[in-house]
C-alpha cells in the first residue's frame, strides 16, 4: 500500500491537573500516546500556537520543544502532501514517542 492511500491516524488530547502553574495533556495518535506537562515558568502556549499556524499554513517543516523542567518533548510536523503531515514527538535524544502520519485539520 502506497503511502499516499493509507488512512490518517486520528488525533486526540486530552487537558488535565491544571495546578500550580502546571497543566499535562495527553496527546493520542492512533495507538501511540504520549503525556506532556506544561509549565508556566517556560510558557510553551505562543510556540504551540505558531507551530499549528505553520502546519495550516503548509510549511515544508516545523518543531519546538516544550520545557518540562526536567525533560524537554520536541513537536515536529513535516508536510507530505496537501493534507498529510508526518507528526514526531520526541526527546532531545530522539526518543520518538510518537511518529505517524495524520492529517494537517486535525493537527490545529
Amino acid at each position: 500500500m502506497s503511502k499516499h492511500s493509507e488512512p490518517y491516524e486520528d488525533v486526540k488530547v486530552r487537558f488535565y491537573g491544571c495546578k500550580y502553574g502546571y497543566i499535562k495533556f495527553d496527546l493520542t495518535v492512533g495507538s501511540q500516546a504520549v503525556t506532556v506537562r506544561m509549565t508556566d515558568c517556560w510558557d510553551p502556549v505562543p510556540d504551540l500556537f505558531r507551530w499549528m499556524e505553520a502546519i495550516l499554513t503548509n510549511v515544508m517543516e516545523c518543531s519546538f520543544f516544550i520545557d518540562e523542567e526536567q525533560t524537554d518533548k520536541g513537536f515536529v510536523a513535516k508536510r507530505m502532501g496537501q493534507e498529510r503531515v508526518l507528526l514526531i514527538v520526541n526527546d532531545r535524544e530522539d526518543k520518538i514517542f510518537i511518529e505517524s502520519v495524520v492529517h494537517r485539520k486535525q493537527m490545529v
